[in-house]
């Protein structure tokens, strides 16, 4: 495992997660390796390599608060960097000419070539001497760095060639690059893939791939002091016209009498924007990896090379810059391919981004922005993994897009992937089974939590035209007292924690719409008398936080005021006295007075929950002598339809 991805399954109520990774199994403090800043998803990809080891892991929540819950380890894994079981980690291993003929002997024109590794950034070939029985280990002849899958010799007669602008000529002679091959010499050849440097700022390489023998360096034939030339038709690879997906390998036939070439690529064909120069005495070559990197950038428009013969001397005929046809290709890298989200993709929950490798990456480069164009940036990060989970809070039902692209061993960034769309739906809380509708009792409302929220809003809308706004970290809602028979709206909200962009993140959804009973009159005249401006709210099953806005001397005015209204819809008449008498009574032991006995009389604007069939009609019917019952019916016949 090269590119390890951590995912754990949500815990209700988590704002973010700690990881930590460590080669040690009590997790010492001083092995931790990773991570160290929490995560708001359900995955993480670490941005920095993890050396090449094996890892415990754990990973635990930690709520609005900081409160953080019990950690809980995750399975071990062993971290490696191109090692398959019964294989050699460099594939393919080769040496060919400068015409891609296999060598197995002798040759004038070593090109030493294999297949790329997935993740490698660049690759370390070494040589060493064969001593008839073994390599010697211990003596590198050369010890080179190269982007791409192919080796050549460098170096040769001559020094810095055309103006002063173009770079000197990569003679394998600046560090890393050391000595070279001698001429009549068996040399065996070791090569290891690398990547980036891991979380301790210290170098990842392959297990070595060894070829040995591997060839023997023939002397060339004699150099002419006379002036080789460079005809169109002796340029090999890379062809006129042609693409190539890496630095490419530039091959080329000898030219008789040549004691060496220079090679030069330029950004236009007048040579005046020079890439890189180079010298070598074989008709390849190969851009090495130096401490002065030439960059090799991912163009819609052409490169150009051409080759300058030396001769023994030291002259040569090509004119510089060089006349003489130079070549064209272009260069352009295979981007990383979008996996997830795909396009046009809706994501309920904190977005992962997932690519595929791209040869020579040493690293990606992740953007997200509002606009197709890239000019308002949400993200912009740069991870060595091929996925990441972000911790940014994005807006939400819109469309945002992503694009991700590689960094080659120079740290040049290459081509863009290309652009995906996504929208950050953001999850309403769904009602659990079970919610009352109404009835008698209080209702105890809950829904199902939501991952990533750490808290929760009810909104209620109240029968008196008012509002009372509740936020709560729990998965309930519960009204301790209430009053009132009219219609109880509420709304539930989610809150998603705010990282990075600082936006605050709501999504309402109605959670209940309970109705009590109420008098056909007063709902053919809208009258809203009665309100529900006493409601006590705890959130959680055990409460964590009651509001009260209940104003008791409000209460006595509305109870007296309805009495009134009572007496006017019932006019005067012979049950006149004795129903105001059985009213006062009513009103006294609701507010706690002596009055007549009616213990049978419940009290409407606490006990008559949304949905409770009865009003005040029904409540005198509940007296317990039967004149009170016979009074009672008697409202009820004159009482309003």
């Amino acid at each position: 495992m090269f590119d390890p991805q951590f995912s754990w399954d949500p815990i209700a109520g988590a704002a973010r997660y700690e990881v930590e990774v460590n080669p040690s199994a009590d997790f010492a403090v001083g092995s931790k390796v990773c991570c160290t800043d929490p995560t708001t998803g359900t995955s993480l990809s670490p941005v920095k390599l993890l050396g090449n080891n094996r890892y415990f892991w754990r990973v635990r929540a930690i709520d609005n608060d900081g409160n953080a819950g019990q950690w809980n380890n995750g399975p071990t894994f062993t971290k490696t960097f191109d090692v398959v079981d019964g294989q050699p980690s460099i594939h393919n291993l080769r040496v060919e000419d400068n015409l891609g003929a296999l060598v197995t002997s002798a040759t004038q024109n070593p090109v030493v070539r294999w297949d790329p590794v997935p993740g490698a950034a660049g690759y370390e070939i070494q040589g060493f001497v064969w001593n008839g029985s073994s390599c010697d280990y211990l003596h590198a002849a050369w010890d080179n760095s190269v982007s791409a899958p192919a080796w050549t010799p460098v170096g040769g007669p001559g020094g810095h060639i055309g103006p002063a602008a173009w770079p000197n000529p990569n003679s394998g002679n600046a560090s890393p690059n050391t000595g070279g091959p001698a001429r009549g010499q068996v040399y065996c050849i070791q090569v290891r893939a690398y990547t980036d440097d891991d979380v301790t700022g210290k170098g990842i390489v392959s297990p070595a791939t060894d070829l040995a023998p591997a060839f023997t360096y023939a002397a060339a034939d004699p150099a002419d002091p006379s002036a080789p030339d460079m005809p169109a038709d002796k340029y090999r690879t890379p062809q006129t016209g042609s693409v190539s997906t890496r630095v490419p390998l530039f091959t080329w036939e000898a030219r008789p009498g040549a004691a060496g070439y220079y090679v030069v690529v330029a950004r236009d064909p007048q040579f005046t924007q020079v890439t890189d120069v180079a010298t070598t005495t074989v008709p390849a070559y190969a851009p090495r990896s130096t401490s002065d990197p030439r960059k090799w950038t991912d163009e819609t428009t052409s490169y150009y090379w051409a080759v300058i013969p030396v001769n023994s001397s030291g002259g040569g005929s090509v004119p510089l810059p060089p006349a003489g046809a130079p070549q064209p290709f272009d260069k352009r890298s295979v981007p990383p391919a979008n996996i997830s989200p795909g396009p046009s993709a809706d994501v309920p929950t904190q977005p992962v981004f997932r690519w595929t490798p791209a040869e020579g990456a040493l690293n990606y480069q992740l953007q997200v922005a509002r606009d197709a164009d890239f000019g308002d940036l949400l993200e912009n990060v740069t991870t060595t993994s091929t996925a990441y989970t972000t911790s940014s809070t994005y807006p939400a039902d819109t469309v945002l897009y992503w694009r991700v692209r590689a960094n080659d061993d120079a740290k040049t960034g290459l081509t863009w992937s290309s652009t995906s769309t996504f929208r950050r739906r953001l999850p309403a809380p769904d009602i659990a089974p079970g919610n009352p509708g109404g009835g008698t009792t209080i209702p105890v409302l809950s829904w199902n939590p939501v991952s990533g929220a750490v808290s929760y809003d009810m909104h209620v809308d109240q029968a008196d035209g008012t509002t009372k706004d509740f936020s709560m970290s729990s998965t309930s809602f519960t009204p301790t007292l209430f009053y009132g028979h009219r219609h109880l709206a509420l709304e539930g909200a989610c809150e998603l924690p705010e990282r990075s962009i600082g936006v605050r993140l709501r999504r309402l959804h109605r959670l209940a719409g309970l109705r009590s009973p109420h008098r056909r009159a007063e709902r053919r005249q809208g009258h809203q008398d009665v309100d529900a401006a006493a409601v006590h709210v705890e959130s959680g099953p055990r409460g964590e936080a009651v509001q009260d806005r209940h104003l008791y001397q409000q209460r006595i005015r509305r109870d007296h005021q309805e009495r009134d209204d009572r007496e006017h819809e019932l006019g005067a008449g012979p049950l006149r006295p004795r129903l105001r008498d059985r009213w006062e009574a009513v009103l006294a032991d609701r507010h706690g007075g002596s009055g007549r006995q009616c213990r049978g009389v419940r009290d409407r604007h606490v006990h008559t929950a949304p949905g409770h069939p009865t009003d005040d009609r029904r409540l005198l019917a509940k007296g317990q002598d039967r004149q009170s019952h016979r009074h009672a019916q008697g409202l009820e016949r004159q009482g309003p339809a």
